[in-house]
């Protein structure tokens, strides 16, 4: 297609793309930049969906019975023999134009730049026979949390729907990740063990947290022999004695270990799982349990997973409600958990565990669990922020370094204005016209400029 056929639009388009990468971003102030940051993630959904609009117009199968596309039998298969794009990449934009027929409301905010194109592949796979009737009466909730929700969010609601649009989905899944498990060590080269394995998504947060716990535990070790082997506090991770996974592999040693002599059958130590669920979710597997078919809940009320987000079935929440040690933690329905002191500088092992429960992961956006991060004051302690958990916030160690520094410097210079005041007031005091008596302040002058004198205060 020469120049002259294609719409005067997409024209623009391209020369205001052109106009705009001849920007030089790097002179932008932070707050422009910011701006810009947004604009463009906006920009790129809406390109993303003029692309799934021209692919769906073109992918017609009377446009390519009449050759018009130089005799390719199939969208697919022109786009692969005139362009150098991935062939997975052609795959994932014709099927997302495809999809979007089935999905007004979702096009709709697509092309607004609402959602991004994830966005719109998690909700493509939901067109399909097993949800496709559930997903036409619920598009516009959907497209709400696409919307509004943070992505982490977004795909839990999304697991939580599935399951209250198709109880079989979760049990499915679950009856193909036990077939699928399998573990084996063989020996390797002189005599070295080779591990290679698949674990159930239940087995995987089981074995994962137990090992962060060990691995955290030899991690601080590590850095205690490394600060007393070099005599200094500053270290690195080149510091130490072992590699990460190294810590990894020392900790599975300790496993076996700690359950060498155990029977089987016998009452083994159980492992510490984190597990959210609302109390529908509960009543729902109970129910389910019972053979009592549960009750018509709305899916952002059956959340039911652990603490990493991986979905957990019916079945296993029983599970660990009937044998495991519940630890309950209340929340309100926006989100308040219950209250402890404000006495105290660090916030208690509760405290930190409801912290967990309710905000899951860093505040910093880094995606580390909220397990493995500390409880920080959202509200500086020194600066009288309670220690009570609407003033706890989950920090990793980067993010709350950056913000003690920033309040170190910020009372640093108030701490510095403040003795510059005191000795300016002092050396105003020593030059005193009359000796031994200070100079007015501010508001006795202001009190006394109606005299033809000056009294001091």
């Amino acid at each position: 297609m020469s120049k002259e056929q294609v719409p005067g639009e997409l024209i623009d388009v391209d020369c205001a793309l052109s106009k705009a990468l001849a920007v030089d971003f790097t002179l932008l102030d932070p707050a422009a930049l910011r701006d810009a940051v947004a604009r463009v993630s906006a920009l790129r959904n809406r390109i993303d969906a003029l692309d799934a609009a021209v692919l769906a117009a073109a992918d017609q199968p009377l446009v390519f019975a009449q050759g018009r596309f130089g005799g390719s039998a199939t969208l697919r298969s022109y786009m692969r023999s005139t362009s150098n794009a991935h062939g997975g990449a052609i795959a994932g934009r014709t099927l997302r134009a495809d999809r979007l027929r089935l999905m007004p409301l979702v096009r709709d905010a697509f092309e607004r730049g609402d959602i991004t194109a994830d966005h719109v592949k998690v909700l493509g796979e939901l067109t399909g026979s097993q949800f496709f009737e559930a997903f036409i009466d619920a598009e516009d909730l959907l497209v709400e949390w696409a919307i509004t929700m943070s992505w982490t969010d977004f795909h839990t609601a999304i697991q939580a729907w599935k399951r209250a649009a198709d109880d079989r989905e979760p049990d499915l899944k679950d009856e193909k990740d036990r077939a699928a498990r399998s573990v084996s060590l063989v020996r390797a080269w002189k005599d070295r063990g080779d591990l290679a394995g698949t674990l159930t998504p239940e087995a995987r947060v089981i074995i994962r947290g137990e090992l962060a716990r060990i691995t955290q535990q030899l991690l601080q070790h590590d850095r205690s022999e490394a600060r007393k082997r070099l005599g200094r506090d500053d270290i690195s991770s080149h510091d130490l004695a072992r590699s990460a996974r190294q810590r990894m592999h020392d900790a599975l040693v300790i496993m076996a270990r700690r359950s060498n002599g155990a029977q089987m059958g016998a009452d083994m130590s159980a492992p510490i799982v984190h597990v959210r669920a609302t109390a529908e979710a509960v009543e729902a597997a109970l129910q389910k349990a019972h053979g009592i078919e549960p009750d018509s809940v709305p899916a952002d009320r059956l959340e039911c997973e652990f603490d990493d987000g991986t979905p957990m079935t019916y079945d296993q929440l029983v599970r660990y409600v009937v044998a495991g040690a519940i630890h309950t933690v209340v929340l309100s329905q926006d989100g308040a958990v219950l209250r402890y002191g404000t006495g105290r500088r660090f916030f208690s092992r509760h405290q930190k565990l409801a912290m967990q429960y309710r905000d899951r992961f860093c505040s910093c956006g880094c995606g580390l669990l909220a397990r493995q991060v500390d409880a920080d004051h959202h509200l500086p302690f020194e600066d009288g922020g309670p220690t009570d958990l609407e003033n706890a916030v989950p920090r990793c160690r980067t993010t709350h370094a950056r913000k003690t520094a920033i309040e170190n410097h910020a009372r640093s210079a108030s701490r510095r204005r403040k003795q510059a005041e005191v000795r300016a007031d002092r050396i105003a005091q020593s030059r005193s016209p009359i000796h031994g008596l200070p100079l007015p302040s501010v508001f006795g002058l202001r009190a006394n400029d109606e005299d033809d004198g000056v009294t001091p205060s």
